[in-house]
């Protein structure tokens, strides 16, 4: 998992160790924590992490259409068992392998038995893949036939209860329960329930008659409203360390018009006026948290 500062901490692996191989490329031994469950109550081990691996990185699903949207689908050359140790190969030196092994998706880990046959379902005939994906073509080989999973059967600390669907197929709710048979540290909170909402103002309203708990993550309430709660009694505001910038992308050849833009846009009223002066302005793309990224960047102004 990815931890405070881009450490990377031991998760559903306990340990891992890597070589550099003759042909340049890295290998990489992860050993499988033993004791875990899946929600169903199957164990998790390297044949189940196997299977995963083939589904998501099948064939035409590592393409930019697809998965390929990130570097690891294409730096990966190889992976199998060894007894419980999962070994990854890849074709040449790639950096962020652990950082990208650590994203939430495409790559997750689902029991078996939520694929169409078991252990033994094909990355190809019957992909886990959504089954509105439909079939991918795939002009180098076989094409990919996605059917999707039976159920969100994973390892995490809570289980999938239940879902309440719209006229629209969308969730409106989700319920997950707290699994006692976590391998780590079981939480507090028995139930997690998630709810959709249609506009900031709905979930704004349900803050305040008690009927939703919690909100995560940004831009789910109106900057304005979010400075409100900042400043009252009856609710708590938290801001996490930054974990992404928000950007203007300009498309510009000529760097010193870049520069000239980026000096000459005062930052701080846009923070006022938009986003309820509760952000810090910023001058790189990504947060000075990120691992490399606390460095001191020209051009770089505090407005």
């Amino acid at each position: 998992s990815y931890g405070h500062n881009g450490n990377i901490e031991a998760s559903l692996a306990s340990d891992w160790t890597s070589e550099t191989k003759v042909d340049g490329g890295e290998k990489v031994w992860f050993t499988i924590r033993e004791g875990v469950k899946f929600h169903d109550g199957t164990d998790f081990n390297c044949s189940v992490v196997k299977l995963n691996f083939d589904h998501v990185y099948a064939g035409p699903l590592t393409g930019s259409d697809w998965h390929g949207w990130y570097g690891l689908p294409g730096a990966l050359s190889n992976w199998y068992c060894e007894d419980e140790t999962f070994i990854l190969e890849t074709a040449e030196p790639y950096y962020p392998l652990l950082q990208e092994l650590t994203y939430i998706r495409p790559l997750r880990m689902v029991s078996a038995a939520a694929f169409a046959h078991g252990i033994s379902t094909s990355p190809y005939t019957h992909n886990s893949c959504p089954s509105g994906w439909g079939t991918i073509e795939n002009p180098d080989g076989p094409n990919v036939t996605c059917v999707g999973i039976s159920a969100p059967i994973g390892t995490g600390p809570f289980s999938f209860l239940s879902r309440t669907l719209n006229d629209d197929e969308d969730d409106d709710e989700v319920i997950f329960k707290r699994f006692a048979d976590y391998w780590g540290a079981q939480p507090d909170i028995e139930f997690v329930k998630v709810v959709r909402y249609d506009t900031a103002a709905d979930v704004l309203a349900a803050l305040e008659d008690g009927s939703l708990d919690a909100v995560l993550g940004a831009g789910v309430l109106e900057p304005s409203d979010l400075q409100d709660l900042l400043y009252s009694s009856d609710f708590d505001v938290e801001h996490s360390e930054a974990t992404q910038n928000t950007v203007l992308i300009m498309n510009i050849d000529d760097i010193n018009i870049r520069k000239t833009v980026v000096h000459a846009v005062n930052k701080v009223p846009i923070i006022e006026s938009e986003l309820g002066d509760i952000e810090t302005p910023v001058s790189q793309l990504f947060p000075e948290a990120a691992p490399y990224c606390d460095v001191d960047l020209t051009p770089k102004s505090s407005s």
